[in-house]
């Protein structure tokens, strides 16, 4: 009678043992799955910027409608500078509502001009995207 228990009991430790197992492994396969996934976004957010792209597409629309004699320019009328990014950056908001308000609003920029309809795009575009220097 006592071997009757003893291999009733050893089955039933055996197959806890089994499931444990069974859960540990899967539980193993699981985090590794979602740790690849996890290495996936570190790919894109570390993958190199096109550094050109703001000075490439960006910038030129600046240089020739708002960092112009008398307005975004040292010694312009205006209260700070268009030639350097990192001012441009910290313009964002202000600058994508001034842009696109109608061209006879007085806060309209750049001021008694408009900006070409693929320029407007663009900026607008990239000012959607957070006005990064990078693409």
């Amino acid at each position: 009678m006592m071997r009757m228990f003893y291999f009733v009991m050893a089955n039933q430790s055996s197959r806890l043992m089994n499931r444990s197992v069974i859960i540990y492994v899967t539980l193993l396969l699981i985090i590794y799955c979602f740790s690849g996934c996890l290495n996936d976004k570190a790919d894109e957010i570390t993958k190199p910027c096109d550094s050109t792209y703001y000075s490439n597409e960006i910038k030129p629309v600046f240089e020739t409608k708002c960092a112009v004699a008398g307005c975004h320019v040292t010694g312009g009328s205006a209260p700070f500078v268009f030639t350097d990014y990192s001012v441009v950056f910290t313009k964002k908001d202000a600058m994508k509502y001034r842009i696109n308000l109608p061209v006879s609003h007085p806060d309209h920029m750049p001021q008694g001009d408009s900006l070409l309809p693929p320029d407007l795009a663009k900026l607008n575009s990239w000012l959607d995207q957070g006005a990064l220097q990078c693409k």
